[in-house]
């Protein structure tokens, strides 16, 4: 396992092999590090462009926004519903978030 720091691109990062899924959670609570994530994670797709980025987020401020930041850094994002995740175990996820609002996103390149 191999540790790494979001925007800096210290020898771990590039030493880090084929990937084919990047997980995330609860990344984008901080805006002013928002695009030290994205960076890393551009960096890490176009190494592996079969590679997805998946990454929950729980919407505090209809201000904090990664739109531009994906555009800048020629990323793609999907929104995943959740709904019905988890059903098939009886597993709810509304009861899960109570009154938070979450997000899973799927990042790609563009």
């Amino acid at each position: 396992m191999l540790g790494i720091t979001w925007g800096l691109f210290l020898s771990t990062l590039f030493e880090i092999g084929p990937v084919d899924l990047i997980l995330g959670s609860d990344l984008f609570y901080e805006p002013n590090i928002f695009e030290d994530i994205l960076v890393t994670v551009a960096f890490l797709l176009e190494k592996n462009p079969q590679a997805h980025f998946l990454c929950v987020y729980q919407e505090r401020s209809a201000d904090w926004s990664i739109v531009h930041l994906l555009h800048k850094w020629n990323l793609g994002c999907v929104e995943i519903p959740i709904e019905n995740l988890g059903a098939e175990s009886g597993i709810s996820v509304s009861d899960l978030m109570r009154d938070h609002t979450i997000h899973l996103l799927e990042i790609t390149l563009a």
